[in-house]
């Protein structure tokens, strides 16, 4: 099996697949119109209320780009809240897809998600995890909950 640089979808779709297996229901590519143009997170947690998952592969500094779209779905969609996933520089390397999933879940590797949220839980929040497993976790039980269960991570 031949081994290719890994996209940002590539590890996306293990996301998707991780939260499938939770149960969430996941859409993919969904587009929103807005006065400044067409909006298209990556993913669209779906269970009643909708909240959109921007996700970047790579450096901090991406992560900058996603906090402002974060700001875009907040303003401008329905959706009760925004997430923003950075996926770790190291899972850039070329890997089988195979070894490329194995890697993810590594608890060495650093993940960042990033919150906005339209109810009572408000603005901005910051959840720095170690490993893939906390990153379903947070989206998971922040996507699911009306008591704020967010901020026990």
């Amino acid at each position: 099996m031949s081994s290719s640089r890994p996209t940002e979808m590539t590890i996306r779709n293990f996301l998707h697949k991780e939260l499938e297996k939770r149960e969430v229901k996941v859409e993919s590519e969904r587009s929103y119109n807005t006065p400044i143009g067409r909006l298209v997170p990556d993913m669209l947690l779906r269970n009643g209320a909708e909240c959109v998952v921007e996700t970047k592969l790579g450096a901090e500094a991406k992560l900058l780009d996603a906090i402002v779209r974060l700001y875009d779905y907040s303003k401008y969609t329905d959706a009760k809240g925004a997430f923003a996933v950075l996926f770790p520089e190291e899972l850039r390397r070329p890997w089988t897809v195979e070894v490329l999933e194995r890697i993810a879940l590594d608890p060495k590797l650093k993940y960042v998600v990033t919150a906005i949220f339209k109810d009572f839980r408000g603005a901005l929040e910051v959840f720095q995890r170690s490993t893939a497993l906390d990153v379903y976790s947070i989206l998971f039980v922040c996507w699911s909950s009306k008591e704020g269960y967010c901020n026990k991570f």
